[in-house]
């Protein structure tokens, strides 16, 4: 079996390496003779008469790879007029696009400066981040976290050891929530609901400003008798409802 030469087949995986590198920016760009692209073209007509002379089964796949190779840079030639076509109308100068030539390529350096144009040249500027600024503004307001059932209240308003299951012969059972920007005069309110049913509602309203403290509300057996089974407690600050917070009373 014939063995194709050494340099054809070097020179086609060139043409892909450079094809694949240098089509998604030169799609931008008007066609220039001068351009890595138009030269790959002019080799590649002189390689595939070359492929053609030698008929073997090697030769006729690399023929194949070649000529999909060159549809390829007539897509980017196509491609590369239709945007030329548009940033004309809109008033921007595709020359500014250019890319460079196979010289400048192998120098790698700027020979001369860009000449200048008339046409509104292309800026993106990027949006400023809002990031900081919504974060800032989201932590400015006022809010409830940190919910808590319990039978007994710490030195820090909150509710200590916060427990699920409470016994059916507790003196009290409370609830605290970590309220944070507060201004003065903002309505809390607790709902308390037993099998589903609302059993009592409490509200409160500082006369000060809370920055960031517990508030605490609790029940009693008196005013509302422990029924065992599930409990769930609503906190609403403002009118606003928080998730409710399960609890169970289990029986003495």
């Amino acid at each position: 079996m014939r063995r194709l030469p050494i340099p054809v087949c070097r020179f086609a995986l060139l043409a892909l390496l450079t094809i694949s590198t240098l089509s998604a920016w030169t799609a931008c760009a008007p066609p220039d003779p001068e351009s890595p692209i138009e030269l790959t073209a002019a080799d590649l007509e002189t390689q595939i008469a070359f492929i053609r002379r030698s008929a073997t089964v090697a030769a006729e796949r690399l023929q194949i790879t070649v000529v999909g190779a060159r549809a390829r840079l007539e897509q980017v030639r196509q491609n590369s007029t239709a945007l030329g076509g548009t940033l004309t109308a809109r008033g921007f100068d595709p020359a500014a696009l250019s890319s460079p030539t196979a010289a400048a390529m192998s120098a790698r350096q700027v020979t001369a400066a860009p000449a200048r144009s008339s046409a509104t040249p292309l800026i993106i500027t990027p949006p400023a981040s809002q990031t900081t600024t919504e974060a800032n503004a989201t932590d400015a307001e006022p809010r409830l976290s940190d919910f808590r059932v319990g039978l007994e209240v710490g030195a820090d308003d909150c509710v200590a050891a916060p427990r699920r299951s409470l016994p059916a012969n507790a003196s009290a059972i409370y609830t605290s929530a970590r309220a944070q920007n507060l201004p003065a005069g903002s309505e809390l309110q607790t709902r308390w609901f037993a099998a589903g049913a609302e059993r009592t509602r409490l509200t409160y309203a500082p006369t000060f400003a809370i920055e960031d403290n517990c508030v605490w509300f609790f029940i009693t057996p008196d005013e509302t008798p422990f029924v065992p089974g599930g409990w769930e407690v609503l906190w609403e600050l403002a009118g606003q409802p928080y998730p409710r917070q399960p609890f169970d009373i289990a029986p003495n």
